[in-house]
């Protein structure tokens, strides 16, 4: 030729895989070629040459614009190709390239043109991958036959056939190890690798030696590892070419593969040891989420034979290694890149001889080949390869409606009738909408027979309502079905009754399993609504009334226990009592770290028995207070000793008892023992956790049993700092006095920063022996999961005037929605919710946490001397840009002032508020703009009370919350608060504990905000009034402290940890006590 040809080679370079290896290989090769001048595509020319190859995965289905010529080099090791594929190949590439005759063969079984497919073998590289030199590098393998096998850890590779066969061919003591180079986790081959049976196989004591690695290795050290080892064993189900089999050989390793497929193409007998092995097709078409053209066809190796090739190879190390050499010849002489290149090189210059443009056969005459060829395969009762090609031929042709309908009744021939749906819904959409059709050859008849055929696909699926709508559909437009409705309806009638009763008795029985018996008891008597004396559903409501009975008169005596514990406590006094065997009062003296840790298992005034084990149990037994008992544990306390202490306590517990056993000095044998001995018997662990003893600088443990329980499985954040998780684990601290064991389960992950102290954490986990009875769950509703137990509360929130429409049916199947605020309960009851289930329940604090006193109050690293606070997300729901405007116009640089913006960015991660900062001093025209510091670190629960304390106000213009715990934390520490005059935080303040910023209007909520807030409300403050407040906060700090006092009396002692407690217990009370009031009856209605 007298012209350079201009070649766009497209795929990847980098070396990382097989398919980039042969792109940079033949690239490197043929950009040397003067007949050719090489581009890669797009990196060095971003249009397409006169010739374009394409070899890359997934690979390229569309013609590429502009070339002449489109070689795609596209292997493939199932047989039949991809429904996909199938109408590109056939009719787009001018040629395609592949590796073996195999997968030549399989592509013209498909019905590819074979006068477009050529052969291009893979190569090595022989300077690397030789047999003269013999390598150590991995000499640390000490025995003395060595099996290879490089390749993904995966089906297609034959991996599970090879590790099998050589677990069950040899012993431990045979000196014989299997060395795996694993392409692993870390290839695309993530997810379906076998690397942990293989690890679990190579920890097995019982196992033969196996050594694995998924390191990456240079094309040297995989050569060193060929030529360490003896045999390299590849039991492919479907290869392209194998090359890590070509590497292998022409390193003289020996190797073992199938007699089918490419490897016996360019091996022979004397070179390899070949396995016996079929042909064999999967049952369904399609590899993967691939949709293919027939039924996939993979090489099926015989195990056993694979046993015996490699005892063979294992007994006969020098004939395998002749073998191996004679191989090597063979490869490194008639496999390398120059000689594929040169190969590549030829078929594209007699590709150009062609000199005729690229012009296929018109799409009416693709159609009526792929029609035709339809047909045929129907009538050689080739009915999956059917369907393979009307699916090409839908995906090739969309717009023909006939081709959908054609293969619509092939899915119902073959039931697969949700298929057939998915095919046939688009079409009778279409008819019914305005405007141009997307389907060209659409007429009434065939919408009509689309209709029919759906018809028929809902009977089939017995979705009666459907098939009615359906079939009426096709009459209208004059298609007969009245032969098809009524044979199909008859057994409708017939069967929908029973059907329906076993449905909710089904149903019943998978509420059972869940655990939410009021569901299941409705389903029940349901089911005998239809299927009057259905025995299965008679027998499930009467164990569910006997398990009521028996579980009312266990809550009423944890109840009533509990009330009397409550009444003998005394009113006045705040500690807990302890009580010694005399009856008398223990100082406080006696056990000083149970002082703190005693207020949140008991209630203030509640006599405790301090028990010491290793005393006589005589002093103790005239001692009366309610049965709530500290154990201490001791050194030399004997075994016997410790069955007497845990039967006296079990003897004197009545239900709802707490029993803390606190190790001491005890060994930690001791301890385990008896908490041991409680457990199996008739106490149930309510939590646990550690004291610091400064005497001695040790943590000594303890765990806390409760008899009897009323469980609750909890859902909820709880390590993270958002204020649902803060909130729950405050609530279940202040139940910790009460007759309920708590489990948590976590939204969030336990290595949240900054964690939940330990006793938070420790409570939160109880060992439940019974079924819980109330399922909680604490987040916003969209998150709720089925209730798990008979009672099932929900605790959310929500900060506009309504809340998602998507919420209301969730929260009306629960038994209780809890709130915390008169602001959500009104906004939940005017969206839809229930008022019955809706409760009050307010958020709450710890008081002891929030001590004036013992807080340490510092000034801030690069604040001045007067700081205002503001704790949010940067969301624009908080006001961040209102809250910026007023403070950039109510001071200047000269003021002695800072606004300090503690945010997180959960919502908006990619914010840079630095930079909005700065933009809005510019908006502002401000040449002296006032001190802004802005701190993104996340804090601990204790520093961020510290920054609360040190600042000198709070401010929040916020458009809505569901409650509001900033402005709370703040108040309770007596710092003023400037906050919006609307929402749920109202709940807390006012006028006269608060600055209220005025609401101009409400407004809807912009569109930058998620999709549920669409058309919802929220305040707009005032920016005019934000500014006057700001300033008389600053300028008249001594009224607004005094301010801040009645603040904080607002909080304290009625949000405290001991005052919420109490709200949830007696709500949770009264719900149980309902729960068991109402009654189970099995009658039919």
């Amino acid at each position: 030729m007298s012209r350079t040809l201009s070649i766009t080679w497209e795929g990847d370079f980098s070396k990382t895989n097989s398919l980039a290896l042969v792109n940079a290989h033949i690239y490197e090769q043929l950009v040397e070629d003067s007949r050719f001048q090489l581009h890669r595509f797009p990196e060095d020319r971003p249009d397409p040459a006169e010739i374009h190859i394409s070899h890359l995965w997934p690979p390229r289905l569309k013609r590429p614009p502009g070339a002449d010529y489109w070689i795609s080099i596209l292997p493939w090791e199932f047989g039949a190709v991809p429904v996909t594929w199938y109408m590109p190949m056939k009719y787009d590439m001018d040629e395609i390239w592949v590796y073996s005759q195999h997968n030549k063969n399989s592509y013209i079984a498909s019905g590819i043109p074979g006068n477009k497919i050529r052969v291009l073998p893979l190569a090595v590289d022989p300077g690397i991958f030789k047999p003269e030199e013999k390598e150590e590098s991995f000499a640390a393998i000490d025995t003395s036959f060595r099996f290879l096998y490089v390749g993904g850890s995966i089906a297609r590779k034959g991996f599970d056939i090879l590790l099998d066969a050589y677990l069950e061919e040899f012993s431990p003591e045979e000196p014989v190890s299997l060395i795996v180079k694993d392409h692993g986790n870390t290839t695309h081959y993530h997810g379906i690798s076998m690397q942990q049976r293989v690890l679990d196989a190579k920890d097995n004591p019982h196992s033969p030696q196996i050594l694995y690695t998924d390191l990456h290795l240079s094309s040297q050290q995989l050569a060193d590892l060929y030529r360490s080892c003896d045999c390299a064993v590849f039991p492919f189900r479907g290869e392209g070419f194998g090359l890590p089999i070509a590497e292998a050989a022409a390193c003289g390793t020996a190797v073992i593969v199938p007699d089918q497929g490419p490897a016996s193409e360019w091996l022979n007998h004397d070179e390899a040891i070949f396995v016996p092995s079929r042909l064999f097709r999967h049952p369904e078409a399609k590899i993967g989420d691939l949709a293919t053209l027939d039924e996939p066809t993979w090489i099926d190796i015989d195990k056993k034979a694979l046993q015996a090739a490699m005892r063979y190879a294992f007994q006969h190390r020098d004939t395998i290694h002749l073998k191996g050499r004679l191989a090597s010849s063979n490869i490194r002489s008639s496999y390398t890149w120059q000689q594929t290149a040169s190969l590549a090189g030829r078929y594209i210059l007699e590709l150009w001889s062609r000199q005729s443009s690229w012009c296929g056969p018109s799409a009416e005459q693709q159609l009526r080949r792929e029609l035709s060829a339809v047909t045929a395969c129907s009538q050689r009762e080739q009915e999956v390869k059917a369907e393979g090609l009307l699916a090409a031929l839908v995906q090739r042709y969309p717009h023909y409606a006939s081709l959908h309908m054609q293969l619509a009744s092939k899915y119902i021939a073959a039931r697969r009738f949700l298929q057939a749906i998915s095919l046939l819904v688009p079409i009778t959409e279409q008819a019914t909408e305005e405007g141009q059709s997307r389907y060209s050859d659409l007429t009434d008849e065939s919408t009509g027979t689309a209709w029919m055929l759906l018809g028929i696909c809902y009977s089939e699926m017995q979705s009666w309502s459907l098939a009615i709508h359906a079939f009426n559909e096709a009459k209208k437009l004059h298609i007969p079905v009245h032969s098809l409705q009524i044979p199909y309806f008859q057994v409708a009638v017939r069967a929908l009754r029973l059907l329906l009763g076993e449905l909710h008795k089904e149903m019943g029985e998978t509420y059972l399993d869940l655990n939410a018996d009021v569901n299941a008891v409705e389903e029940f008597q349901k089911a005998l609504d239809c299927a009057p004396g259905m025995e299965k559903a008679v027998q499930r409501l009467e164990e569910v009334k006997e398990l009521r009975e028996a579980g009312a008169k266990k809550v009423s005596s944890l109840f009533t226990n509990n009330g009397q514990l409550l009444s003998a406590a005394k009113g006045d006094c705040e500690k807990v009592q302890w009580v010694w065997s005399s009856h008398s009062e223990v100082s406080s003296d006696i056990q000083p770290l149970w002082e703190k840790a005693a207020m949140s298992w008991f209630h203030p005034g509640q006599q405790v028995l301090w028990a010491e084990a290793g005393q006589s149990l005589a002093e103790y037994d005239a001692a009366s207070v309610n049965a709530s008992v500290v154990l201490l544990l001791s050194d030399g306390v004997d075994t016997q000793e410790l069955i007497d202490w845990t039967t006296w306590c079990s003897s004197r517990a009545a239900a709802g008892s707490t029993l803390i056993v606190y190790q001491g000095q005890a060994a930690t044998e001791s301890f385990s023992a008896v908490c041991s001995l409680l457990e199996y018997g008739i106490w149930s662990l309510k939590g646990q956790g550690t004291l610091h003893n400064p005497e001695d600088g040790r943590l000594n443990a303890y765990k806390a049993f409760q008899r009897e329980e009323i469980g609750i499985h909890w859902d909820c954040p709880f390590y993270n700092a958002t204020g649902y998780a803060s909130e729950q684990r405050h609530f279940i601290e202040s139940l910790k006095p009460y007759p309920y064991l708590i489990k948590v389960r976590a939204m969030d992950a336990a290595s949240s920063v900054p964690e939940p102290p330990e006793e938070q954490i420790g409570n939160a986990y109880a060992v439940f022996k019974q079924p819980p009875l109330i399922h909680m769950q604490a987040a916003p509703a969209h998150l709720f999961s089925m209730p798990r137990a008979p009672i099932s509360i929900g605790r959310t929130m929500f900060e506009t005037d309504r809340i998602p429409a998507d919420w209301v049916q969730v929260l009306n199947t629960l038994t209780e929605v809890w709130v915390p605020s008169q602001f959500n309960f009104d906004t939940f009851v005017a969206s839809g919710v229930d008022p019955l289930k809706l409760q009050v329940v307010p958020g709450v604090l710890d008081e002891r946490k929030y001590s004036l006193t013992s807080l340490q109050r510092s000034a801030i690293p690069g604040a001045r001397s007067f700081a205002f606070l503001s704790v949010f997300d940067w969301s624009i729901r908080k006001g961040w840009d209102l809250l910026l405007r007023a403070y950039l116009s109510s001071f200047t640089e000269e003021d002695d002032v800072t606004l300090v913006l503690k945010v997180s960015q959960i919502n908006e991660p990619n914010a840079r508020i630095s930079q909005l900062i700065e933009q809005f001093t510019r908006e502002l025209q401000l040449h002296s703009p006032p001190h802004v510091l802005v701190l993104d670190a996340r804090l601990t629960e204790q520093e961020m009370l510290e920054l609360y304390a040190s600042c000198h106000a709070f401010v929040l213009p916020t458009r809505g919350e569901g409650w509001g715990r900033p402005y709370m934390e703040a108040m309770a520490l007596e710092v003023p608060v400037i906050g919006t005059n609307w929402s749920a935080q109202l709940e807390f303040m006012n006028e006269q504990n608060s600055y209220l910023i005025d609401v101009e209007r409400l407004v809807e909520v912009p569109s930058s905000m998620p999709a549920h807030f669409k058309g919802h409300l929220w305040a707009e403050p005032s920016i005019e009034h934000l500014i006057q407040l700001l300033r008389d906060v600053y300028r008249r700090y001594d009224q607004a402290k005094q301010r801040a006092q009645i603040g904080r009396q607002s909080i304290f002692p009625k949000y405290s940890t001991q005052s919420i407690g109490r709200i949830i217990h007696r709500n949770l009370e009264r719900v149980i006590t309902q729960y068991y009031e109402t009654e189970v009856y099995h009658e039919q209605s």
